[in-house]
């Protein structure tokens, strides 16, 4: 069954210090946004040393929201928390639009969404279209405020690795020139990552770290990353690439 998959969506993101993230979502939300979902982070600078508290490093804690949105009103959207946050300035937070091929979790959607008999997914969209179905992938908006710098330019860099290895990732990806990244925590659940502790079975926490780069340094950054946490080795993580259709908040990477 195909009822449960809503075409042309896309998924932003967007990372700004610990507190702001309600601020990101309503914000989001006066654009047409339905919501969004918040997580904590950290994040890393490229300075050596980052931040300082009592004499010891710091790095600042982060918000990081996932919202789902509609492309039509994606670059609406990204528009209003840029000037709700301020973070097309220096040191404010960024943002950055991804494609979604398909999406399933969203019916509480689908009654919003105007019936329009001339589109090709109106039948996905009113739960009647038939297995064989297939979604086309959505188009980015021709649409692009002046004040945000395009897609082409910049790519999506996702590792996830074991906890107390990101270090090596940020220090690789810095190596490589990247400006640094923010990291998320989660748990592993593949088939290598089983341990025990007490007789018990557990799945060691993993780290996410995102990071943000220029194409052209894409492929040396994840060679950096790859050869500095051996994930050519199983179970020792996964990298992978996303290209991002729009961005706001890197300025200080654009010269």
């Amino acid at each position: 069954m195909t009822d449960f998959l809503i075409p042309n969506q896309k998924l932003l993101i967007t990372i700004v210090d610990k507190g702001l993230g309600s601020l990101v979502v309503e914000k989001s939300k006066a654009a047409g946004c339905k919501g969004g979902t918040i997580l904590p982070g950290t994040g890393t600078r490229k300075e050596a040393g980052g931040f300082s508290l009592f004499g010891m490093a710091a790095e600042p804690e982060k918000d990081v929201i996932f919202s789902v949105i509609d492309a039509d009103i994606s670059e609406a959207v990204l528009q209003s928390i840029t000037e709700g946050t301020k973070i097309d300035k220096p040191g404010r937070g960024i943002a950055f639009i991804l494609n979604i091929e398909n999406i399933a979790g969203l019916s509480h959607v689908l009654s919003q969404i105007p019936k329009n008999p001339a589109d090709p997914h109106q039948d996905i969209l009113d739960g009647n279209a038939s297995e064989s179905v297939t979604i086309k992938k959505a188009q980015p908006s021709p649409k692009k405020s002046s004040d945000m710098k395009a897609s082409e330019n910049f790519q999506l860099i996702v590792s996830i690795v074991d906890k107390g290895s990101c270090d090596k990732v940020v220090e690789a990806s810095r190596k490589a020139g990247a400006e640094g990244g923010t990291i998320i925590y989660g748990r592993g659940t593949g088939i290598r990552e089983k341990t025990k502790l007490f007789s018990m079975l557990i799945e060691p926490e993993k780290e996410v770290i995102l990071t943000l780069i220029p194409k052209e340094k894409t492929k040396q950054v994840l060679h950096e990353i790859v050869e500095a946490t051996e994930l050519n080795q199983p179970g020792k993580g996964i990298a992978f690439v996303l290209d991002v259709e729009s961005t706001a908040g890197i300025c200080h990477q654009i010269s």
